[in-house]
């Protein structure tokens, strides 16, 4: 990618990702080493944002790339962030799924009270509108 904004690195994690992808591949870097240094800082932090691993080698401590591209002092919270939500995600999906499960149960052992018949919700069995054949 010919590209210092941003936005195109951000926008070329989430094409990946939405493609299928599960991580973005760090391939040969520029002999520029301050080009090279913010080329890994943005694909990085984009990488954060979306929630994509970024592979591959750079030679390249943290420290060294703040300095071109400040913002990437917020990678590594950026992680923490997006590991959270996750979490916090599957706890709200297993506790619905978990729910979901016991509404069936009961519905079941409710159908099984009544003879297989509705009820209201008092647990009486539903009066049932029968049809009369002339």
């Amino acid at each position: 990618m010919q590209s210092e904004e941003y936005a195109h690195f951000k926008m070329l994690a989430i094409a990946a990702k939405e493609s299928g992808a599960s991580f973005l591949a760090i391939g040969k870097l520029s002999d520029n080493e301050e080009e090279a240094k913010k080329f890994v800082a943005l694909l990085l932090l984009a990488g954060a944002e979306v929630g994509l691993q970024v592979v591959g080698k750079h030679e390249f401590d943290k420290q060294d790339l703040i300095k071109v591209v400040p913002e990437f002092a917020k990678h590594e919270d950026m992680i923490k962030a997006r590991a959270i939500n996750e979490q916090r995600i599957s706890q709200a999906k297993s506790k619905d799924k978990t729910k979901q499960t016991n509404n069936k149960q009961t519905n079941k052992q409710k159908r099984t009270q009544s003879g297989g018949n509705p009820q209201n919700k008092n647990g009486l069995p539903l009066k049932q509108k029968t049809t009369q054949r002339k």
